[in-house]
């Protein structure tokens, strides 16, 4: 963002700040570029042994990068399941209020 004025300058915090809104970016931009290459990676490895620490770290850099990232964290299997399984069970006692309320 260009400043018109020596005020505006000042206020955005002069050269220094430029800088650390520029490194801030570029920051920003390494770690978008890195996540799916790192999530390609740990979708390919194996869970034999010799693969695990490899693992190890990509799970903790993913969750690094999306946290930093602000983004949501990538859910597992069994937390999507556990989920499906939760919205099953309102949706049942749900009906079965309905039914009732219906019979009275």
């Amino acid at each position: 963002m260009l400043t018109t004025t020596f005020d505006e300058f000042l206020a955005t915090g002069g050269v220094t700040g430029r800088e650390r809104a520029a490194a801030e970016q570029a920051i920003a931009a390494e770690r978008a570029f890195w996540l799916p290459i790192l999530e390609g990676w740990a979708a390919s490895l194996s869970t034999e042994e010799s693969d695990l620490y490899a693992l190890v770290y990509l799970d903790g850099e993913i969750r690094r990068l999306r946290r930093l990232l602000r983004l949501p964290a990538a859910p597992s299997a069994e937390a999507s399941a556990r989920r499906r399984e939760q919205t099953r069970e309102r949706v049942r006692r749900f009906r079965e209020r309905q039914r009732l309320k219906a019979a009275q």
